[in-house]
């Protein structure tokens, strides 16, 4: 029995890790396409939220699985409790691309602003930055490394803050 339980958190671990590598495209694909504006990766970034939402649908129902088939405690449900959670933030991830994507596609036709773009390219290559820390910190159990995620996101939230003429 625990031998299956074992290939269970090895494939919520690997699903994990591939979920990550598709959001990280995602949000590599929209700045991208912002950047260009390249109206053809956008329509690629959006087409990757169904693959986005088909891993965590996947990782979801194993998690459903692995708590009703083995009860893990401590540590294990830690584990995998952290692996839902990553899951739903990197979902997330991939909705917010798409979300970049339609609005880069909706104003293709406008004249590119430069400063907004470069701050929102700023804000994208740090988010892809993290996200591969996240990713790269959780697989080798690296806390460390992963206490640096604040001190990013408080870059981007700095970068957010100077940008000229924004909402809200």
């Amino acid at each position: 029995m625990r031998v299956e339980f074992q290939h269970r958190l090895d494939v919520l671990e690997a699903g994990i890790q591939e979920l990550g590598e598709v959001a990280l495209r995602a949000v590599r694909g929209a700045i991208d396409a912002l950047q260009k504006q390249d109206v053809e990766l956008c329509n690629e970034v959006i087409a990757f939220d169904d693959e986005i939402d088909a891993r965590y649908h996947r990782i979801e129902k194993l998690v459903e699985q692995t708590l009703a088939l083995d009860t893990p405690v401590a540590t294990d449900l830690r584990l995998v409790l952290a692996i839902l959670h990553d899951a739903i933030h990197l979902e997330r991830i991939g909705d917010q691309s798409v979300t970049i994507a339609k609005l880069t596609k909706l104003s293709a036709s406008l004249t590119p602003r430069s400063d907004l773009a470069e701050g929102l390219r700023e804000m994208g290559d740090r988010a892809a930055e993290m996200v591969r820390i996240a990713l790269d910190s959780f697989a080798a159990r690296d806390v460390e490394a992963a206490r640096s995620l604040p001190d990013l996101d408080e870059l981007i939230d700095r970068t957010n803050r100077r940008r000229p003429n924004r909402p809200g």
